[in-house]
């Protein structure tokens, strides 16, 4: 089954925004195309659209009778599967098919009153907004814009690794920060694999979160397999890997046995043939820390509250950086574990989404790069800036990513 075609996760506007901010512009077109081709004895056949059905009614003959297919949640493609669904194998008296992509919802179908739709001379042609393009748009709008603003704005959850710089603010990538669920600093090895294959030309080790990919290149032991990670600990994973054979050896570092192999850091392939690769995980969580939300910065400081009676009481707010309330120097040796982004797109950065995507749909209409027109009693001057003009541009500029950007690794 083919279900209609959702925005993308990253979308920063909806289907209906942009619909009421075009005015509803784009026209209607013909989406399906269908007709009865006469078998089972039947005499009449009519086709009805209502806000929630496609009715389908054949008079006379074995199959007479209503089927009513539900629109919501499809495309036009599935529209059709259904209608196939609808009868015996090999017994679908309609004849239908998608004009143009058939990813339109089919929920977009304009309403359409019972009217005969028998025998090829009486097809009929059902219309309606083509959603995949504006869906299309929106999904590219967005895109462009986050690669623009060098920045995610819907929000998601990170893993991620940092230098410490000696500093007491750390900038995370994505921001507005809404949650810091985990700090730890040094990550730590917990898990090391080789392989000892003596005629392999290479082999590797690679973890994307799911699996642990192992690879032998040439050899008898020549093999590219996984070993899952599912809810295994690490002792269970080194099991798996073990199990494998073909050269590999995994042997899990002291004290790591019982820890969840979720915890493991992603990591693309490493060269692991004749020598171990060490898999690692978070070090120690960090507790001494502050969080500036809207800016990304997150700061190593100790809370200094004066005291009185032998209790603490938060009487003044400001705070003191203790000695040694820095994150410490290194490469990639700070774990952050948060979510960023906004739950609800900012009206100015959907306005802006919406501009883009209409921009986008009617970039088909005429040469982007046009300068001037004219025609009866007119003429114009476009900007031949295409899809992304300069007024946007200075008004994304707002939205851009604070330079320079922290380097950082997903993990």
């Amino acid at each position: 089954m083919v279900w209609f075609m959702a925005l993308a996760a990253n979308a920063l506007t909806s289907l209906a925004s942009l619909q009421a901010h075009m005015h509803r512009y784009q026209p209607d077109v013909d989406l399906l195309r269908i007709y009865h081709n006469g078998a089972s004895g039947a005499t009449a056949a009519t086709v009805e659209v209502t806000s929630a059905d496609l009715k389908l009614k054949i008079t006379g003959g074995s199959q007479a009778g209503t089927v009513s297919i539900t629109l919501a949640n499809k495309t036009i493609a599935a529209l059709i599967a259904d209608i196939v669904l609808a009868y015996a194998v090999g017994q679908n008296p309609w004849i239908s098919s998608a004009i143009g992509s058939g990813a339109s919802s089919a929920q977009q179908l304009r309403l359409l009153t019972e009217v005969s739709a028998y025998l090829s001379a009486a097809e009929q042609f059902l219309r309606g907004v083509d959603t995949y393009a504006m869906e299309q748009a929106i999904n590219s709008a967005s895109a462009i814009m986050e690669r623009y603003c060098a920045r995610v704005f819907k929000s998601a959850s990170y893993r991620q690794l940092y230098h410490g710089t000696d500093t007491p603010g750390l900038r995370l990538r994505q921001y507005p920060v809404t949650a810091v669920s985990r700090v730890a600093i040094e990550p730590v090895n917990a898990l090391k694999v080789d392989n000892s294959s003596t005629d392999a030309k290479d082999a590797t080790v690679a973890n994307d979160g799911t699996n642990v990919a192992l690879v032998v290149i040439g050899g008898v032991n020549a093999v590219s397999t996984n070993a899952a990670i599912g809810s295994n600990t690490i002792t269970q994973l080194a099991v798996l890997i073990n199990a494998v054979g073909k050269g590999f050896t995994a042997t899990v570092e002291p004290n790591a046995g019982s820890w969840p192999a979720t915890e493991l850091f992603k990591s693309p392939a490493q060269g692991c043939l004749g020598f171990g690769v060490s898999l690692l995980v978070p070090g120690k969580s960090e507790s001494a820390t502050r969080m500036e939300s809207s800016s990304g910065i997150l700061r190593r400081d100790n809370y200094r509250f004066p005291t009185f009676a032998g209790h603490d009481y938060p009487i003044r707010t400001e705070f003191e950086t203790a000695p040694g309330a820095r994150w410490p120097r290194g490469l990639f040796n700070i774990c952050v574990s948060y979510t960023a982004g906004f739950s609800t797109t900012p009206y100015d950065l959907e306005l802006l989404c919406n501009e883009l995507s209409a921009n986008l749909l009617r970039a088909g209409a005429r040469d982007g790069n046009l300068t001037s027109e004219s025609g009866d009693g007119y003429s114009g001057t476009a900007t031949g800036q295409g899809y992304f003009p300069e007024s946007l541009r200075r008004r994304a500029d707002i939205w851009k990513a604070a330079q320079p950007i922290p380097e950082y690794m997903d993990v």
